[in-house]
């Protein structure tokens, strides 16, 4: 007699799984029942299920209203981090004058920053080829070609552009030598109020064109390896107060001009030679003339010096202007407007005394 199928193996499988599911059902339930409620307290878990489902929509649709703005925020945060220090967004922005570019580049390449000589040059070097194009593009923008479609290589450092114009250059002991640029460098920045290349290594002369610069109220470019002559074109810049040209090697007369507005006169240490000039007593305004050891310096004062009401200092110790010139009208003017005045010839060391008795000794 043949035996019925057996069926209880399905259904052993059918109740463990059914067994499984509910035991996966009640672990899900005490988990969640486990689960710290965010008010954390028991009577908030017994709250209505509709105010809980309620709170979290709520706080579903803040997040997703927040994380626009906080995406943009992390953007732009980031972008700000990887921008360099001297980057300035605002006046990024501003096209700077193409000439001027082209001015500052010419005084870039002239003054060693071709050469790796600059201390740094952030936006001085010129974009290479194809920045930020795309190989068809056909640029017929000058000021595109000079400082990159996104104005990343606009000159930068110790360069303060106002308005897309030089208004100030820095670069205080910054390695820059060689000779200064002529009729397309510094020249063509008629904008430029402060211009300080102190403390480097600059040679050769003063250009002429340096008189183009009409806005120029400071001129430092002591310490330097400069000659020659001061260019008597400095007489056009009307509005300079303060030239400053000690220690370098600049020879030939104090030839200044008349410039009304100029404050301080800074030329000691030169081998500036010559009489001091009377026009040097139609800078009315001045307060400081600092010309000492300038051996070759000569004569009298100028008497026209009276009219420097302001005058604080007048040094002129180891040059060979004549201190009995010091006296009557200018002795009572200096002492009236309370002037330091300070004159005196040049030290003679010992070495120069006994060559010279030598050499009088063999010419006798």
């Amino acid at each position: 007699m043949s035996t019925p199928p057996r069926t209880p193996t399905r259904r052993l499988r059918r109740t463990d799984s059914g067994r499984s599911g509910s035991a996966s059902s009640g672990r899900s339930s005490r988990s969640r029942r486990r689960t710290p409620s965010p008010h954390g307290s028991r009577s908030a878990r017994s709250g209505s299920a509709s105010s809980g489902r309620s709170s979290r929509s709520r706080g579903r649709s803040a997040s997703r209203s927040a994380s626009p703005t906080a995406s943009i925020a992390s953007k732009s945060t980031a972008a700000d981090v990887e921008r360099p220090p001297w980057w300035d967004p605002w006046e990024s922005r501003l096209c700077p004058d193409e000439r001027q570019v082209f001015g500052l580049r010419e005084f870039w390449g002239s003054t060693g920053g071709r050469l790796g000589r600059w201390v740094a040059d952030e936006g001085w070097r010129p974009p290479p080829p194809k920045l930020n194009l795309d190989e068809h593009d056909d640029v017929d923008d000058p000021l595109e070609k000079l400082c990159g479609k996104d104005l990343e290589f606009k000159p930068r450092r110790g360069v303060t552009w106002v308005d897309g114009a030089v208004c100030k250059l820095e670069l205080v002991r910054h390695g820059l030598e060689g000779p200064l640029p002529g009729p397309r460098g510094l020249a063509v920045l008629r904008t430029c109020v402060v211009l300080n290349l102190r403390g480097n290594a600059l040679s050769g002369n003063i250009p002429g064109d340096i008189g183009n610069m009409v806005a120029l109220e400071h001129l430092d470019l002591a310490e330097n390896d400069l000659e020659g002559a001061i260019p008597s074109d400095l007489v056009y810049c009307k509005q300079l107060r303060v030239l400053r040209l000690e220690d370098n090697n600049l020879f030939g007369p104090v030839n200044i001009g008349v410039m009304e507005n100029l404050e301080e006169l800074c030329a000691q240490r030169n081998r500036l030679s010559g009489k001091l000039p009377d026009e040097l007593g139609d800078c009315t305004k001045l307060e400081l003339i600092l010309l000492h050891d300038n051996a070759n310096l000569r004569g009298a004062l100028p008497p026209s010096l009276v009219n420097c009401v302001s005058l604080k200092r007048l040094l002129l110790c180891g040059t060979r202007i004549d201190p009995r010139s010091l006296r009557g009208d200018l002795a009572e003017k200096f002492a009236e407007i309370g002037c330091d005045v300070q004159v005196s010839p040049p030290q003679v060391s010992e070495d120069s005394l006994v060559q010279a008795s030598r050499d009088r000794s063999g010419s006798g």
